[in-house]
């Protein structure tokens, strides 16, 4: 594969900020998080999954609860600066069914994109109906087959493909997923679904973990990272995590009326 220059790009990520309660309100500290974003100089944003309380229609969860909660969540993301990308996570569909993530985010399940010589693919590694397994790999390959030899590529996962000896939850598929991303110069994988951070360099491909949690009030989120930005420079991928004080922006705010 002959060398590509990637222009210096800018990345914030999140993820896990579906609310405590899927019936009323909506995650308390959100609006905090968009706003000290916008004080972020950054290029895009990608929501790596679980932005929603869905799951499971037998916990009395209806679409009706999805529908009230992706409505909220959409302003945020139309009054946002820059492009936000969605991950559908675990808790963001019901029943195994995307169709109101779809509806309402008007993304599908896999997809990617463009930014100069970035190409960024969003990988669905979340057990719905509308696709499978097979379906997915197919696609990821036939998408990197196509960009190989023109693009710095990353990946952006909701599930992690590979976590550290002792931690429980890497995919089950995850040699078929780096057998894929090693025959196609796959730079970096970006995944979530966990509140902790990880790092393992793999055959020159690297797979980060950026977990974060703290958006609800209640939550221990001094424990963890709210946000990361990723950085890629000099043909390099750097990662930035990032914390957010909530409780004393809430009391600046509560003061300030």
């Amino acid at each position: 594969q002959k060398p590509i220059t990637v222009q210096n790009t800018s990345i914030i990520t999140f993820s896990n900020t579906a609310p405590s309660s899927p019936f009323n309100g909506f995650t308390e500290n959100l609006p905090l998080l968009f706003s000290e974003l916008r004080k972020v100089p950054h290029d895009f944003a990608v929501h790596l999954g679980n932005m929603v309380h869905g799951g499971s229609s037998e916990k009395g969860i209806k679409n009706t609860d999805l529908n009230r909660q992706y409505t909220i969540l959409n302003k945020l993301y139309i009054n946002y600066p820059v492009a936000v990308y969605t991950i559908a996570g675990n808790s963001d569909i019901l029943d195994k069914s995307n169709k109101v993530y779809s509806a309402h985010l008007k993304k599908t399940a896999n997809y990617s994109f463009n930014y100069g010589k970035l190409h960024c693919v969003v990988c669905n590694t979340v057990t719905i109906k509308e696709t499978d397994v097979v379906a997915d790999l197919r696609w990821l390959a036939n998408d990197l087959k196509k960009h190989k030899d023109n693009f710095f590529i990353i990946v952006f996962t909701h599930n992690p493909i590979f976590l550290p000896k002792g931690r429980w939850g890497q995919h089950r598929d995850r040699k078929i997923y780096h057998t894929i991303f090693q025959t196609y110069g796959v730079k970096a994988v970006i995944s979530s679904n966990r509140h902790k951070f990880y790092k393992i360099e793999k055959d020159n491909i690297t797979y980060y973990t950026l977990g974060t949690f703290g958006y609800n009030i209640g939550d221990s989120y001094w424990y963890y990272n709210q946000y990361y930005i990723i950085k890629i420079k000099d043909n390099k991928v750097l990662i930035e995590p990032k914390k957010i004080h909530f409780g004393k922006l809430r009391y600046k705010l509560l003061h300030a009326k």
